[in-house]
Formats: structure tokens, C-alpha cells, sequence
């Protein structure tokens, strides 16, 4: 039998519609292959493809993201980051215009493909390659400094759809159904409710069971109730990550309910913070529109400065402008200085003293930080430098805040003197969160240092990077005993 959705769904029928969508994942799980239609060839598409098959014979992709020498490769060295790779621009050229078909930006593709079985494939005109091997393709281009670094226009083009991609290839079932929307993001679909529908097929058995999709619901009661379906399976609110006033919210929702047709680049930071570790949520719906929740106060800003980068190429002037007064000289409230303060902060914590598994370290990142905010440095000489990293999207959209006690922190670009700071019970972000009165509307994520008190030495807050989830896990380390302790719950919260 063939089943082609497009063919088999009369997407006209409302009552047909809402009963197939949920069938869609059996359907995906147990055909014997799964034929991903690409388009008609082009001049470019045959060669690109065969490119791409041959480079993932040679590379097998790990289940944790690595990779290793395929058995029987010719090029068994292939896998590794440091092998330049024979291909010129045209073979770039080609692959980045394969990569650019409307299919590589579709959301509903993502539970068919990877709930398809081992043999399926990707097809373009009459020329097709394994799902596998395209799968051990991209990773491995995409870990190749031939490309990243490269000054060809077709190298950078490529680059940036590899990047996006690698998030596309991550999505698992693996994660939280909140993991899978962000890992969604910049996917496209028609329909604002296929944002959460498109994915069901990904999501647990239970969240699969207690969602019903229904295409005579409004979008927004759909998002109102996966956040509430979502925080009561898992007793977290860390949904309240994905929230934005700024921007438009065409769809009408309380502050505490994600958009999530639009894109939030911000939420990606919140798998680096463990605010109110693994504590339950305590939460209670006062009204349709009204979420009580229960939390600390954590502070409140006090300064904001800009401006807000909108593309990596602003984020390094920003910083200049964003940089204290006292910065080279102060001294931090903790007893640190504010240039060590400031770093770790513009990091995330990411330097080998606090993620062994990152490349730069403190003492020669606040050394390249302290020529760039002096002007000793251009941009150009900065951005090939240990600041590298301050340059990826993670910024973009952010501005530097200082609290009433003098803490550092970035917030969204439309953060404000007044808001609070504070630590949500079940929420893992720091949440900036507007006074109306005796309520308060949702900003979005904060991001700080030490707002809760430092860590009491000889231990020392660190991050261990899990390639099967792709996320930071934050611990306790012992700089005396090397022992370390995985953060474990707020005492007398249980977690379920």
C-alpha cells in the first residue's frame, strides 16, 4: 500500500482532519520505508546528492552526535574535524542549493523522518540517498572548519543551513515536548495549531493521549491548553521560558502562554540555568487569563543599557557599549572583580573552569574582553579571538541590566527599570516579570550572575555537556575532594 498525505487527507474536512493528524505517527512508524519527495532535478541536484551519499559512507554518526570512521570507508579519515575535505565551491554551490528546497523548512517532515524506518531515503528527481548516510553527511560537514571559516560566499551560505539543520537533525522523542518546539523553531506550516500538532507524533504517551487535535479551536486555547497539559504531566513550568511581551501577539494570549508561532532565539539559553533546581511547580489558575505561581524575588533592575544587537556583526560593538564604568577597576558584589563578573556572565558560564568541556578559559577571555572594551582591538581581531563566541546568535536581541544591588545580567531588548527579577517554583529560568498592580506580566528570561548568592567554596558551580540530550547539566565540584554532585531538588519539593 502507498499512503501520500497530501493525497490521503482531505484537508477540507474538519472532523477527517483532527482523526488522521493523530494517526500520521503509526502510519510514519510502521511503513517498511519512507520516501521524502524533494522536487523535480536540477542542473546541480544529481551531483549534490551523490556528494552527499559518498561523504556519509565514509562517516558514521554516532547516537550522542560524534562521529567515527565507517567500516570499509576509503576515506577512513574523513570523520575527523581537521580533514579538509577535495570539494571546491561549485560542490558547495550545489549541496547549499539542495539544502534551500521548501522541504528542509517544513515542520511536518520532522515526525515522518524520524519516525521513519532505517531504510528511508531522501529523493530528488530519479537520484536518492539513504536517510543514514545524508544524516552523517550533514554532521560532518557541518563540523568542518574548511566551511565555517571559509571567506567563499557559498561556503558561508552553506554554513548557516548546515547550522540550522543540525537542529532539525537533533529533534528526538527523546526530550521534553518543550525541547522539541525550540528544536522546531524557523520550521514552517500554514496552520498556527500544526506548531503543536505537527509534533505530536514526538511527544510522550502521555502528552499523545491527552492531546486531541482539533481544528475548530482557536490557536490560542490550543497554546493555553498545551501549557497547562504540559505543566501538569511534568509538574514544571519551564515553559514560561518561551515567553515574550515584545513582539507581536496577534493570537491574543496571557503573558504566561508561549507564542509559539514566532520565533524566541532567547529561550535557547534557558538550558544553562537551574534557578529553582528540580523543584515541583506550585501553580494555580486564578482565571482563564490569571496564573498564580509560587517563587522568590530575586531582584529588581535598576539601569538597562543598549543597544540591542540584531545581527551577530552589532554584538561586539554592543559590548563596548554595554560595558560598566567601573568595569576594568570595580570591584563585584561578591568580592570578584566586575571584569571576571562581567565575563562569566557574557558567557554563560561556558569557560573550562566552570564547562570542562569548552576551549576557552577565564584568565584569556577577560584579557581579550579588556582589550576590546578599551578600543586596543578592532572588531575584525576580536571576532577570530576568544571572543568567537560572543558573536553567535545568542545575544542578538539582548541588552546588558544592572540590579539595585549591583549585579549583572542580560535581559530582552524591551527589559525596563522596575521589573522583577525572580525564581518561579518548576521553572528552571530567571524570569523578568513587570508589576500591573498586584500582578505582574511575563518579559521574558533573565540571565545572571550569582542573583541567589555565590557558591560556597571549595565548591564550584559547572556545566557537563550530554550529547543525547545536547544540553548543559549543571553540578557541584569540589575543587579539593574532585567529587561532584549532581544538583538534586529544593528541600521538602518532591518532583515526579
Amino acid at each position: 500500500m502507498l499512503w501520500v498525505d497530501a493525497l490521503c487527507i482531505n484537508q477540507a474536512d474538519i472532523p477527517e482532519r483532527n482523526k488522521q493528524v493523530k494517526r500520521m505517527a503509526q502510519i510514519y512508524r510502521r511503513a517498511r520505508k519512507v520516501v521524502a519527495w524533494l522536487g523535480p532535478e536540477s542542473s546541480t541536484s544529481d551531483g549534490a546528492l551523490a556528494t552527499l551519499d559518498f561523504i556519509g559512507a565514509q562517516v558514521v554518526a554516532t547516537i550522542n552526535g560524534g562521529r567515527s570512521s565507517a567500516p570499509g570507508a576509503v576515506h577512513p579519515l574523513w570523520y575527523r574535524q581537521k580533514t579538509t575535505l577535495p570539494y571546491q565551491d561549485d560542490t558547495w554551490a550545489a549541496i547549499s542549493d539542495l539544502l534551500a528546497r521548501p522541504w528542509f523548512s517544513r515542520l511536518w517532515v520532522v515526525q515522518e523522518i524520524q519516525l521513519a524506518a532505517a531504510g528511508s531515503s531522501l529523493q530528488c528527481g530519479y537520484s536518492a540517498v539513504p536517510w543514514s548516510n545524508f544524516l552523517s553527511a550533514i554532521l560532518c560537514l557541518y563540523s568542518k572548519p574548511q566551511i565555517e571559516y571559509s571567506d567563499s560566499p557559498c561556503a558561508q551560505r552553506l554554513y548557516e543551513q548546515l547550522r540550522k539543520l543540525n537542529r532539525f537533525i537533533w529533534i528526538r522523542a527523546e526530550g521534553t515536548f518543550a525541547d522539541l518546539l525550540f528544536l522546531a523553531q524557523g520550521l514552517g506550516c500554514v496552520d498556527p495549531r500544526d506548531k503543536i500538532y505537527g509534533l505530536l507524533g514526538l511527544s510522550s504517551p502521555k502528552l499523545f493521549k491527552a492531546i486531541s487535535p482539533d481544528y475548530s479551536t482557536p490557536a490560542a486555547a490550543v497554546y493555553q491548553s498545551l501549557f497547562l497539559t504540559t505543566a501538569a504531566e511534568t509538574q514544571r513550568l519551564d515553559c514560561l521560558a518561551w515567553c515574550r511581551l515584545a513582539g507581536a501577539n496577534t493570537l491574543g494570549l496571557p503573558s504566561w502562554v508561549p507564542d509559539w508561532s514566532l520565533e524566541n532565539r532567547l529561550a535557547q539559553s534557558a538550558g544553562l540555568m537551574f534557578a529553582s533546581g528540580y523543584s515541583r511547580a506550585s501553580y494555580r489558575l486564578l482565571s482563564n487569563t490569571v496564573l498564580a505561581v509560587d517563587g522568590v524575588r530575586a531582584g529588581r533592575v535598576k539601569e538597562v543599557r543598549g543597544p540591542s544587537p540584531t545581527s551577530t556583526a552589532d554584538v561586539l560593538s554592543a559590548i563596548r557599549a554595554w560595558a560598566p564604568e567601573d568595569l576594568l577597576d570595580g570591584t563585584y558584589p561578591t568580592g570578584e572583580s566586575a571584569l571576571d563578573a562581567f565575563t562569566l556572565v557574557l558567557y554563560q558560564y561556558l569557560l573550562i573552569e566552570h564547562a570542562p568541556n569548552e576551549r576557552e578559559g577565564l584568565q584569556e577571555t577577560r584579557e581579550a574582553l579588556r582589550k576590546h572594551v578599551k578600543g586596543a582591538v578592532s572588531d575584525d581581531e576580536s571576532r577570530g579571538g576568544p571572543l568567537a563566541y560572543l558573536t553567535s546568535s545568542y545575544l542578538k536581541g539582548r541588552v546588558f541590566l544592572r540590579t539595585e544591588d549591583g549585579r549583572f545580567g542580560f535581559g530582552p531588548s524591551d527589559t525596563q527599570p522596575g521589573d522583577v527579577i525572580a525564581t518561579v517554583l518548576g521553572c528552571a529560568c530567571l524570569l523578568l516579570l513587570r508589576p500591573m498592580g498586584d500582578r505582574f506580566r511575563v518579559v521574558g528570561l533573565e540571565h545572571a550572575e550569582s542573583l541567589l548568592g555565590p557558591v560556597q567554596a571549595p565548591w564550584r558551580l559547572r556545566f557537563s555537556f550530554e550529547f543525547t540530550t545536547n544540553y548543559h547539566t549543571p553540578h557541584f565540584y569540589n575543587l579539593d575532594t574532585e567529587e561532584s554532585t549532581v544538583l538534586g531538588h529544593c528541600p521538602g519539593i518532591g518532583r515526579e
